[in-house]
Parts: structure tokens; C-alpha cells; sequence
């Protein structure tokens, strides 16, 4: 049975930059679109998402990701040391391991160096 988690982090190796995301970016993204049903009808709405975040990650800067209220986020956390991004969901169901799963093999496919840990946010925030 898969644990029920809320929060799958993906952190990559320190020399990994916003701008090596860019190449994958747009396959992460819409496969977690997809993952979590929450592609927009709208194929435009998808285009506008995309380019807004294209146009950060080829900058090196960091993108925005999926933040709708009431919903599996895609977030790229404020870090300085190194890149991360993490997937959460509010409640404790299994959509989370199977997205992170999906993500992990387009990851693994182009290369990409990444630590992946679970439910971190957790811990940050009852240590505080």
C-alpha cells in the first residue's frame, strides 16, 4: 500500500539552474495538468501559463508553477542554495506519490540530478 503523503519535493543537485528546467518544463507541467485533472478547457489558458513561465525559466528566474486555491499545487519554493519545486495537495490522498512517479520519469529520462523527499513541509513547519 503507497503512504499517504501530501507534499512530494524535488530538489535538485546544486549545479542545476531555473534555466536547465526550461528544456522539460513545458512535459512537467502538463503532465501534471493532466495527472491531477486540472488541464484547462481553454487550450490558450495552457499557452498563457506556459510562456509565463517559459519567459522566467529562460531568464533563470523562478517560475510561478500552478497555484489555484482549492487545488494539487505546483510550487517553486523562494530558495537561494539551490532549485526545487514540490507538488502538495491539502489532503491526505494518493494522487500525490502517483504524480511525483510520472514527474520522476520524465525527470530520470532527460538526466536530471534530484534528491525527492516527502511531506518535508511538514516538518519545517511543526519544528518551528
Amino acid at each position: 500500500m503507497m503512504t499517504k503523503i501530501r507534499s512530494a519535493h524535488f530538489i535538485f543537485d546544486k549545479h542545476i539552474r531555473y534555466k536547465d528546467l526550461a528544456e522539460i518544463y513545458p512535459d512537467l507541467f502538463k503532465t501534471f495538468l493532466e495527472e491531477t485533472q486540472q488541464m484547462p478547457e481553454d487550450p490558450d489558458l495552457l499557452e498563457i501559463w506556459l510562456q509565463r513561465d517559459m519567459n522566467a525559466l529562460n531568464a533563470n528566474k523562478k517560475p510561478e508553477g500552478y497555484l489555484k486555491q482549492n487545488a494539487v499545487k505546483m510550487v517553486f519554493p523562494i530558495r537561494n542554495d539551490h532549485v526545487e519545486f514540490y507538488i502538495y495537495n491539502t489532503s491526505r490522498n494518493q494522487i500525490i506519490p502517483v504524480v511525483a512517479e510520472k514527474l520522476e520519469k520524465l525527470l530520470k529520462k532527460r538526466g536530471f540530478k534530484y534528491t525527492l523527499k516527502t511531506d518535508i513541509m511538514l516538518r519545517y513547519s511543526s519544528s518551528k
